[in-house]
């Protein structure tokens, strides 16, 4: 090329195109986690295939009832633990 300047392999920029590659790379990234970590959080459900956990809207009684329900623990196991949950010792 005649008297001209094409930028050369890395526009012109030398030593710091590959670190404008690396920010590039860096900033996509970020992106995408953030855009991952959003969805997530707006379907919290997808994740294990199920019902989302409500945090704090069942009592410590209430999930042992289920629990009890669900035949997790035995009528025996169940009287205990809700005798320590009212106080009992």
């Amino acid at each position: 090329m005649m008297g001209g300047w094409d930028g050369g392999m890395m526009g012109g920029w030398g030593a710091f195109g590959w670190l404008w590659m690396i920010v590039a790379l860096l900033f996509w990234g970020g992106l995408l986690t953030l855009i991952v970590w959003a969805v997530m959080r707006i379907f919290p459900g997808a994740r294990t295939g199920g019902e989302p956990l409500e945090r704090g809207t069942q009592s410590a009684e209430e999930i042992l009832r289920g629990r009890f329900a669900r035949g997790e623990i035995d009528a025996e196991e169940y009287e205990e633990r809700r005798r320590i949950l009212h106080g009992g010792a």
